[in-house]
């Protein structure tokens, strides 16, 4: 993978987050944190979990041996105190990954549970993972009265 073809990746990644978050943003602090029937998770623990796997992952790529401690759904009482947390680690990332060269993106990185992966393949999982939690999310919020509208690639692209 071209580190080019990644930075557009990485953004569509966060433009669709940012569209997720803008509909919570309306959300009443009970549609918050209330029980999902579809999800395990509730729709704060969801974008929680989200937030910390992009976060972890990114920690995990710089140095494997990195370390942070799991985000709590209870750390993010409102909407907006997520929000704060993921602008932060947006720009994190997206340094970071600017600062890759295409043979960094091909070096192989170890995971503690099994053989060592190119370090795109692993930073694509993450995003695909993002992915799956934002539609997991967006059915949530659907359910609750809020979808997010078209939050697919084309819909990012079309709007760059």
């Amino acid at each position: 993978m071209q580190q080019a073809t990644l930075v557009t990746l990485v953004d569509f990644n966060y433009w669709a987050n940012r569209k997720v978050l803008q509909v919570c943003e309306r959300l009443t602090a009970q549609q918050w944190t209330q029980a999902a029937t579809v999800s395990t998770r509730t729709l704060r623990g969801t974008l929680v979990h989200t937030l910390d796997t992009e976060w972890s992952w990114r920690l995990r790529l710089i140095d494997p041996a990195a370390r942070g401690e799991e985000m709590r759904e209870e750390d993010f009482p409102t909407v907006a105190s997520l929000v704060a947390a993921w602008v932060r680690d947006e720009r994190e990332m997206v340094a970071w990954v600017a600062s890759l060269s295409d043979a960094d993106l091909v070096r192989l990185v170890p995971v503690p549970w099994g053989p060592e992966y190119p370090r795109w393949q692993l930073i694509f999982h993450l995003l695909s993972h993002s992915t799956q939690q934002r539609a997991k999310a967006s059915t949530l919020l659907t359910l609750a009265g809020h979808s997010p509208g078209d939050i697919e690639f084309l819909n990012y692209i079309g709007q760059a």
